[in-house]
């Protein structure tokens, strides 16, 4: 009885022994005890969604050919000229004023004997249109008159928006806006709408033409969802790039929700042309609006998602450093973003911008420090491809 009272006596104070040390404090490089979650703990966030996913077909700019004109032959044809002669002629032509290069390009345009002189002619028409000192409103009206004269030939028309485009000032893009609201035939409309959305792009002045917002938004307003008309003016407006021209495109944006799942659920086609023709912005005067609305609300925001696309696409240093300053503040997990925007990557500027913040710059959270660090390495692995232009789209 003596031996298990023993027993008895030395497993309970093995049992003690081992109950009092599993809750004794744990020091040292032993793991601590697990412990249960608290309510109040905030899980860092993965935000896997950068952009919304298309699953419908948008309304497509219609394409068409030039039109298809036969030119007779000419013994003095300027195709046959010396390159002194050609230049010599163009300089000519480019000393007229606009109503009598009107005349020319008219009577020559009726003898369809010799291209490129036809060309010579409209090049320096399109230049004397930019003409500021000189009321041009009668030679304009020549030209709306022309091209909706159902006598005028589809290749003239053709050679007529052109013109207007080319010259890209706001009184031919007025014109262009004009003619497109006064045509129903639609190869006669795409052509315009072609021309339209050049003319935005034409930076002629060493400038982005800023003074074509309030035509386009005017335009853009008053097109329905299904309207042909869209595609272009979109385009039209990043291209210009404005401040009014790129908070008009966000603004139609947000129709369609506020997050990325919203958005794809709930938009229709005029917003989401809207979203896709931020890639074609190029203007760093967009870069203030760009940054609000990036910043403004959270990671799913669609507005976040609009813009960060719309910069990663910029190809310049400039939005690179807006993208880089809205990673280094946030404190969510932004993986899918930083490899998408970064990735894109396309000028020596934003890559010095972007070692240096890896080497150098504070991150609220370092997990977006390594994930632009890796997007980084994998860039430079494929520099002579990555340095590449970007593509107006």
């Amino acid at each position: 009885m003596r031996t298990i009272a023993w027993f008895i006596i030395i497993g309970g104070s093995l049992l003690a022994i081992i109950l009092f040390l599993r809750h004794w404090p744990h020091h040292g490089n032993s793991p601590p005890p697990i412990k249960e979650q608290t309510t109040n703990a905030s899980p860092v966030k993965v935000q896997s969604k950068t952009v919304p996913a298309l699953n419908r077909p948008l309304p497509q700019p219609v394409t068409v050919s030039p039109p298809v004109v036969v030119f007779g032959t000419n013994q003095e044809a300027m195709a046959d000229q010396s390159v002194e002669v050609r230049i010599k002629f163009a300089a000519e032509m480019q000393a007229k004023p606009a109503a009598e290069l009107l005349d020319l390009w008219l009577k020559q345009a009726k003898a369809r004997n010799d291209a490129l002189k036809l060309d010579f002619i409209a090049d320096a028409l399109a230049t004397r249109l930019r003409d500021t000192q000189v009321d041009l409103s009668a030679v304009l009206q020549r030209i709306r008159e022309l091209f909706l004269d159902p006598n005028t030939d589809e290749y003239d028309r053709w050679q007529l928006a052109q013109i207007l485009a080319q010259a890209a000032t706001k009184d031919t893009l007025a014109m262009l806006l004009s003619l497109l609201d006064s045509t129903q035939q639609p190869e006669s409309r795409a052509r315009l709408l072609e021309q339209i959305a050049k003319a935005s792009n034409n930076n002629w002045s060493g400038h982005y033409h800023e003074d074509f917002t309030d035509p386009l938004a005017n335009a853009w307003k008053s097109a329905n969802a299904q309207s042909d008309a869209l595609p272009a003016l979109g385009k039209a407006l990043a291209s210009v790039g404005s401040q009014d021209a790129v908070a008009l495109l966000f603004s139609q944006i947000q129709t369609g929700g506020q997050t990325i799942n919203e958005f794809e659920q709930q938009a229709d086609a005029k917003a989401w042309i809207a979203y896709m023709s931020l890639m074609s912005v190029r203007n760093p005067a967009a870069l203030s609006v760009l940054n609000d609305q990036l910043t403004t609300g959270s990671a799913d925001a669609i507005s976040t998602s609009a813009a960060g696309f719309c910069l990663a696409k910029m190809g310049i240093s400039g939005a690179t450093e807006v993208l880089l300053q809205y990673v280094q503040a946030n404190p969510n997990n932004l993986s899918a973003y930083i490899n998408n925007w970064f990735s894109q990557m396309r000028d020596e500027g934003s890559v010095k911008l972007v070692d240096a913040a890896v080497k150098q710059a504070t991150f609220v959270n370092p997990q977006n420090r390594d994930n632009i660090s890796a997007v980084l390495n994998t860039w430079l692995s494929q520099r002579s491809e990555n340095l590449r232009p970007v593509p107006i789209q």
